[in-house]
């Protein structure tokens, strides 16, 4: 595996959380779906992804060009795990979005602070350290938006589920009757397409083998 594509793979790993983040929190919006048959992403997603990548990351948008020359296969794969970011990026609010850029490009900076420290003489190392602590303290209080907002989510999606099972409780008899008339309905249908296949022949047809 070449070193552009191991890289790939680091800077998709950075946008993952934001896209799992609201698994099971929530449901996908308009224009979450389609892409093409083979399920990779429509010629219009990935202009779209691209452009917001070019306007807002143009080091990813450069990586993934560079990658696209070196390895299509991960390219593709790329797109698709920046597209899963994209789509719940598109949704989330401004500040949130300000939250994860501090977060991301933070957590860089401290690993680069760190590889400077390794190397520093004994005069370079206080303003170092010093700017470690920011970075870090950064991180930290963007993660604090960050996770305030995933709790907001996920107390919402369990005040619809509290919903959904009170209704469920109160309307025991319906909810019977509508998935015994839909088991019912589903068993007919596949009665009737049964009933439309043809017939396999039992016997060899005369002068066979």
């Amino acid at each position: 595996m070449s070193r552009l594509v191991i890289v790939a793979w680091v800077a998709v790993s950075l946008c993952l959380p934001i896209a799992s983040a609201e698994n099971g929190a929530g449901r996908e919006g308009p224009g979450d779906s389609g892409g093409s048959a083979d399920g990779g992403l429509s010629e219009q997603q990935k202009a779209e992804l691209l452009q917001f990548l070019k306007r807002g990351w143009p080091d990813r948008y450069k990586l993934l060009e560079d990658l696209k020359k070196d390895s299509r296969r991960t390219y593709e794969r790329s797109l698709k795990h920046y597209w899963k970011f994209y789509r719940r990026w598109k949704g989330t609010p401004p500040e949130v979005q300000k939250a994860w850029i501090t977060m991301t490009e933070s957590r860089v900076k401290a690993w680069r602070l760190v590889e400077k420290l390794s190397g520093a003489g004994q005069g370079e190392r206080p303003g170092i350290l010093k700017d470690l602590h920011k970075a870090v303290g950064a991180q930290v209080d963007a993660e604090v938006v960050w996770n305030q907002y995933r709790l907001a989510r996920l107390e919402k999606r369990l005040e619809e589920l509290r919903a959904e099972l009170k209704q469920q409780a109160e309307k025991r008899k319906q909810v019977v009757e509508q998935r015994v008339e839909d088991l019912l309905e589903e068993a007919r249908s596949e009665a009737e397409a049964g009933a439309d296949e043809p017939q396999r022949p039992t016997t060899r047809p005369a002068g066979s083998q």
